[in-house]
């Protein structure tokens, strides 16, 4: 692996930590965490980062980075509040962090080195204005008294021999106290000062602690106070006995000792770990892990023979704990395609094996058929992954433009847990993005005006996620103002974009606001109000074989509903001819298929009865302006996307088949009803139709007919 590749995995690695830190900070923000777990986590996150870019020598990232994670010790130390305007500082400077990272990869893309002074002045205010009373001495009533008998059962027994570099490196042994002092109770703190008899260096530390601690918290809670000075420093952490006496309550047992140890809480997974690696290196090779650990000091002897006491007995085993590999997602589209290939030449294959009629090949063949089909849906759901990271995201968004605004807006999630292609995943986030921005600042009224309105102050937004007839749904609902459809068509008119002699539903009045230029804001602001995004919004869902639509009513808000396929890879199609042309619909959105002849289905405008039901259709030789076969029968597919339904007439149905998606080139991608190819198993090339694009057109066709019929009723 080269550096490149390296610094790389360093960048990949600092864009995760970033959006945890993030997702922690807007949790603290909002109040839907605790404070100071949140916090641990944010200063972990930033320790990392600074970490990390230290190893290559990016110094302007460990500097920066080094002043943001001094305050966040403050706060973890009860030095410093966090305080709204502390809040707002750490959300600029993981902004600034964003954008020192981001450097890496384009170096000619510089930034705004006064932005990150400035943030560095505001991070030195914290820190000096604070000084004074971080060196103030503790008071002699503060100290705590020193218990008589210090082998009591209750108390953890902790030794910190501090490492030379634990001031160099930022920490405070008192920080550590006040933080033990939050989780539980310290009973005695002896301080014992190694000084040396000369050579001393006031930048070197030369302190032990010995602490009597009670709590009921956990081992693993009390080593993670110390985590950051484990590297450099000795701790040593001794259990209560009344751990010790778990051991004999426990069920027979054959787990490994040192599992068993770890199970009770005795010892952690890191002193288990650190064991096994000392293990390794004795020279006597039946040296039991338990003797390592006593001679380590992490247990007693008694705690040992406690645990031999009830070992290989025990009738269940741990279960097998779950692991995880990264992959380069590259890696992953290039076996999705080797399985598209698979597929295809499998199509190819059985077409062969049939036409030579033998049961005993043909059963094989469905039989590898069905493994190639698990084969393909693994890998497919390999590339799925939640819509929640989406969503986490525009939190950040929510809060920066409801505070640019002065609104306050409510926001809620729900179906974060459902799973989307990672490909559409990523073209999704633009349009999500430019529609929460357009509800926050057209949609969600000022506080004045919804108190005037009755409404409460805080405006509500709302993302939801779900499965729908095998496409996801994801919807943006606001509690706003809603949109008004007499004000949108007025703006039409005067763009010039429809004609006053249009006759429009609300749903297509509403869709108009997705035309090239189209703005109702009475301002152009830094947020909207110029024409551009709602334009590109529908464009990318499109793009993404998707469809969006708006329901509003005016004065109580405005939901937007974007529909997409689980995947563009592979699908399970149905293979329909129209003359010579062969295509696949997808079969998740067929109904049924239904038989007819020419003199059932020609009335005077394009719609069938069906069982009782106004069906409109539209007729593929028409539309794609191909000859249809002479035949006396033809056939209706009745298709369905979301609430609507519409037929497809075509010549013949040759069954279902597995279709691997090949995009169109740039010059046919203006062919509307067509969104996709693929190779069929004859080698001929079959064309997918776009479902949502052919229903709407028969829906129009339909009322383009409607209104015909009330013109010339009107006019007879």
């Amino acid at each position: 692996m080269d550096m490149d590749e390296v610094e790389q995995l360093f960048i990949n690695e600092s864009r995760e930590l970033l959006e945890e830190m993030e997702s922690c900070m807007l949790e603290v923000d909002s109040g839907e965490a605790l404070m100071s777990q949140h916090i641990d986590a944010i200063f972990r996150a930033a320790h990392t980062i600074k970490g990390s870019a230290g190893l290559f020598g990016f110094d302007s990232i460990v500097a920066f980075t080094h002043k943001v994670e001094s305050v966040l010790e403050k706060v973890r130390s009860n030095i410093l509040d966090y305080t709204p305007e502390l809040s707002e500082l750490m959300f600029k400077c993981h902004s600034h962090m964003g954008e020192l990272i981001d450097e890496l990869i384009d170096r000619e893309n510089q930034i705004d080195k006064e932005v990150g002074l400035l943030l560095l002045e505001q991070l030195d205010f914290y820190l000096n204005d604070q000084s004074a009373e971080a060196e103030k001495p503790v008071k002699k009533e503060e100290a705590k008294p020193v218990i008589e008998d210090e082998n009591s059962d209750q108390y953890w027994f902790i030794q910190v021999n501090y490492g030379e570099d634990v001031f160099r490196d930022g920490m405070d042994p008192m920080s550590h106290l006040r933080y033990l002092d939050m989780i539980g109770k310290v009973k005695t703190a002896r301080l014992i000062c190694n000084l040396p008899d000369e050579g001393f260096d006031p930048e070197v530390c030369y302190l032990s602690l010995i602490i009597a601690f009670e709590s009921d918290v956990d081992k693993q809670k009390i080593e993670s106070v110390f985590e950051f000075i484990q590297e450099n420093s000795e701790v040593i952490i001794n259990t209560p006995k009344s751990y010790i006496d778990r051991l004999s309550t426990l069920p027979s047992h054959d787990d490994p000792i040192g599992q068993v140890l770890v199970k009770t809480g005795i010892i952690t997974e890191k002193e288990l770990t650190s064991a096994l690696t000392a293990h390794k290196q004795e020279s006597d090779i039946n040296k039991p892990v338990g003797s390592v650990l006593v001679e380590q000091g992490v247990v007693k002897p008694e705690a040992i023979e406690a645990a031999l006491s009830t070992q290989n007995k025990q009738a269940h085993k741990r279960p097998q704990e779950l692991s995880f590999l990264k992959v380069e997602s590259r890696k992953l589209d290039g076996l999705i395609s080797l399985i598209g290939e698979m597929v295809t030449s499998g199509s190819a294959l059985d077409l062969e094996i049939r036409k030579l009629e033998n049961s005993k090949l043909d059963e094989s063949f469905s039989t590898m058929l069905n493994l190639i089909e698990k084969v393909r849906d693994g890998a497919l759901q390999l590339r799925m992954v939640q819509v929640g990271d989406t969503f986490n995201r525009l939190k950040r968004i929510v809060r920066d433009v409801s505070k640019e605004l002065g609104k306050d807006i409510k926001l809620s999630i729900s179906g974060a847990e459902t799973e989307l292609d990672k490909t559409m995943i990523e073209k999704l986030s633009d349009p999500l993005m430019h529609i929460v921005r357009n509800a926050i600042d057209h949609g969600i009224e000022s506080k004045d005006v919804r108190t005037y309105k009755g409404k409460p102050e805080e405006g509500s937004l709302e993302l939801k996620a779900f499965h729908d007839s095998g496409a996801v749904v994801i919807e943006i609902i606001d509690d706003g103002a809603g949109l008004d459809s007499e004000k949108i068509l007025a703006k039409a008119y005067e763009k010039g974009i429809i004609k006053e002699s249009d006759s429009l539903s609300k749903e297509q009045i509403y869709k108009l606001i997705f035309a090239p230029g189209f703005s109702t804001a009475a301002a152009v602001t830094n947020l909207s109000g110029r024409g551009v995004g709602m334009d590109v919004v529908k464009r990318n869902i499109e793009d993404l074989k998707g469809q969006i639509d708006i329901t509003s009513e005016l004065g109580k808000g405005t939901t937007f509903r974007i529909r997409l396929p689980l995947t563009l890879a592979i699908i399970d199609g149905f293979n329909v001819s129209v003359g010579d042309s062969q295509l696949i619909i997808p079969l998740n959105l067929i109904q049924e298929c239904i038989s007819f002849s020419d003199e059932e289905i020609r009335v005077d405008r394009n719609f069938v009865n069906l069982r009782g039901d106004v069906l409109p259709f539209i007729e593929l030789s028409q539309v794609f302006k191909t000859e249809s076969s002479p035949i006396n029968h033809q056939h209706l597919v009745v298709v369905k996307y979301g609430n609507r339904r519409a037929g497809i007439v075509v010549d013949e149905l040759h069954g279902e088949l597995q279709a691997v998606i090949k995009p169109l080139s740039e010059i046919f991608r203006s062919i509307r009803g067509i969104g996709g190819s693929t190779i069929l198993g004859t080698g001929e090339v079959g064309f997918i139709l776009d479902i949502p694009q052919l229903v709407d057109m028969a829906c129009e066709h339909e009322q383009k007919g409607n209104q015909m019929d009330i013109e010339k009723s009107m006019k007879a």
